[in-house]
């Protein structure tokens, strides 16, 4: 409050001056002068403290908020959001997932698949524990049908197939694909799946692709188009897309803006998600939910956003306008 405020305030400024007076004095013994530094310090660390509580709130709240503009679709179990470039969706403070376990209202919500931090586009959040189990069983038993765009540095030869290889790790902990060509003593192997097609090209320079993973690993898409297709992502640091190629730099930025970003955004954007039969894994579950919006389950789910991010659109448009 207010009040609490004001006498923090107060507090905080009396210490310091304090302080300032026992470092000038001649006349307090060394020992006394170190228990009141020691004493004043302490209050200024409460000061910091109660600070910090604040902001993280504020930050949950605006998340939230944030959350409730982009809604894509929503029933008693689940909801699906646009999300935004730039926010983690699980770990930090400063993520989605801690967001929702501030609020009374959204304490029970959870994650049930993850985008990257760079990554944009449908995210499907559980509203409770059960529905949550059902959703993730929908995943892990490929039930659930992503499609992602992508804009790749280099177009893809051939321009469609099926990726199929495992992914590991090496021994720094590095993940990699285990192809045929590469002889690699890779760790922790998981099969991994992608369908991908090429829909615009600009010469051999870019790529717009459409993704369809058919299993879930850790940064697959990005693995694949960059170490199997050899056509990292545009704006993948990690993978080998993060600089600005020439042709984006002649085609969309002058130099004043080239020098003032030396990153580009990540240009993977999660255009739609689609679960058949969604309905009938729900029906046991309709009278759990202590939320009721009155709205009739769709028998079979698809959400998909009606564009691509602002940063997607301005190089598409550019690169892929012909």
């Amino acid at each position: 409050t207010s009040s609490d405020m004001r006498i923090l305030f107060s507090q905080t400024t009396a210490a310091n001056n304090c302080l300032r007076l026992f470092k000038r004095s001649k006349r307090s013994t060394t020992n006394t002068v170190t228990h009141v530094e020691k004493a004043v310090l302490s209050t200024k660390v409460v000061a910091v403290t109660t600070s910090s509580s604040s902001s993280t709130s504020s930050t949950a709240s605006a998340i939230i908020k944030r959350l409730k503009n982009v809604v894509l679709y929503e029933d008693d179990y689940i909801f699906c959001v646009n999300k935004w470039i730039g926010i983690s969706v699980q770990g930090s403070k400063g993520s989605i997932a801690h967001a929702l376990s501030q609020t009374e209202a959204t304490k029970n919500y959870r994650i049930v698949h993850r985008l990257d931090k760079g990554t944009t586009g449908v995210l499907c959040i559980a509203k409770s524990e059960e529905a949550a189990v059902r959703m993730n069983y929908l995943f892990e038993t490929q039930k659930v049908f992503k499609t992602y765009n992508a804009i790749t540095i280099g177009a893809p030869y051939p321009h469609k197939g099926t990726i199929d290889v495992q992914i590991g790790k090496d021994k720094r902990g590095k993940l990699l694909c285990q192809t045929e060509e590469s002889d690699l003593s890779l760790r922790q192997l998981q099969p991994s799946n992608t369908v991908y097609r090429t829909e615009k090209r600009a010469e051999h320079y870019a790529a717009l692709l459409q993704l369809h993973p058919n299993t879930g690993r850790k940064h697959q898409l990005r693995l694949h188009c960059a170490q199997v297709l050899k056509t990292p992502i545009l704006g993948d640091e990690k993978y080998g897309g993060g600089e600005y190629p020439p042709f984006i730099h002649s085609s969309l930025f002058s130099n004043k803006h080239r020098s003032a970003r030396d990153k580009m955004p990540m240009c993977l954007h999660a255009t739609s998600l689609s679960i058949p039969n969604y309905k009938e894994y729900f029906a046991d579950i309709s009278s759990a939910l202590e939320t009721n919006l009155r709205k009739p389950t769709p028998k079979h789910l698809k959400v998909t956003t009606k564009k691509l991010p602002r940063h997607f659109q301005r190089i598409t448009n550019t690169l892929f306008s012909s």
